[in-house]
């Protein structure tokens, strides 16, 4: 994953670690060491200031990194399987966390509290997103469905049914009157908040 003005790279491997990259040079910055057992690292995200590094592995671990230094920040637990995907809260106050267990946890990114479980998914949710106004949560799940929460009440908004397909990817439009999906299925293209 890049930083948010593309000067950093992360890459995470299966071996537990995960190297940083300065991108304009191509040149090797640093390995962070995850463990000293092998987890496999399924997804990383920057924050939007591009300061702190989160990644989510077989462990069920989340780690928050300071991206600068490559030390460890906190280790938030709370997911009973792997973790297979993350994204930052536009403000970058909050991160969510999908994971095999089939729930999405929303984390305090300063103090590491766990903030809510939104439950509810069809299986491993393999991919969340949030609205680019951080007022919408989308996560989707292994069996194609799509949920829309609110993540400050922990509402659920809107649940799209899929076929049986995982999904695998969500982007929301820049003015987040559209929301996208891709995985097994062919993509989707939806207006997120319409009845």
């Amino acid at each position: 994953t890049f930083s948010p003005h593309g000067e950093s790279l992360a890459s995470g491997r299966g071996n537990g670690t995960i190297n940083l990259w300065q991108v304009a040079q191509g040149q090797f910055v640093d390995t962070l060491d995850y463990a000293k057992d092998m987890h496999d690292i399924h997804d990383l995200a920057f924050s939007p200031d591009g300061s702190i590094l989160a990644s989510g592995a077989n462990d069920a671990l989340v780690i928050l990194w300071d991206a600068n230094s490559g030390a460890q920040l906190r280790q938030l637990q709370g997911h009973e399987y792997l973790v297979y995907s993350l994204a930052f809260s536009p403000d970058g106050t909050r991160l969510a966390s999908g994971s095999r267990d089939g729930t999405v946890r929303l984390w305090d990114v300063a103090s590491g509290a766990a903030l809510n479980t939104l439950a509810g998914a069809g299986g491993s949710v393999a991919s969340v997103a949030f609205g680019p106004g951080g007022e919408v949560l989308a996560a989707g799940a292994a069996d194609g469905s799509i949920l829309l929460w609110n993540p400050d009440s922990g509402q659920e908004l809107r649940r799209l049914a899929g076929p049986g397909q995982g999904v695998l990817s969500l982007a929301f439009s820049p003015d987040g009157a559209a929301l996208a999906s891709g995985g097994a299925e062919p993509m989707r293209l939806v207006n997120p908040l319409a009845s």
